[in-house]
């Protein structure tokens, strides 16, 4: 009698450990791995700052002088110079209703 309440009770500790680590993997990691997302990306931005401001990746502007305009046209074009073809898409028969 004693080696089966024994039994079932560490079924009961198994049990409850498995719900343990399931509750914080499922609920409590993922808090603690967006403050720590949070603080990484609050030390980058200051960082940043500190050296100058934050361009936010506008590089552009830095090497052009303003009003400068680049047109740049895709590489795969056909022979007439089309990038959209006409057989592309298609046409909504209507009528007016007056």
């Amino acid at each position: 009698m004693m080696e089966i309440l024994e039994f079932l009770l560490t079924l009961l500790g198994i049990y409850i450990l498995y719900r343990l680590v399931r509750f914080f993997i499922r609920y409590i990691l993922p808090i603690i791995m967006g403050v720590r997302a949070m603080k990484k990306a609050q030390e980058e931005f200051y960082k940043n700052a500190s050296r100058g401001g934050y361009r936010g990746g506008d590089t552009h502007t830095a090497t052009h002088p303003e009003g400068h305009i680049t047109v740049e046209k895709p590489h795969n074009t056909s022979s007439r110079g089309k990038v959209i073809k006409d057989d592309v898409g298609e046409d909504t028969p209507y009528e007016e209703i007056n």
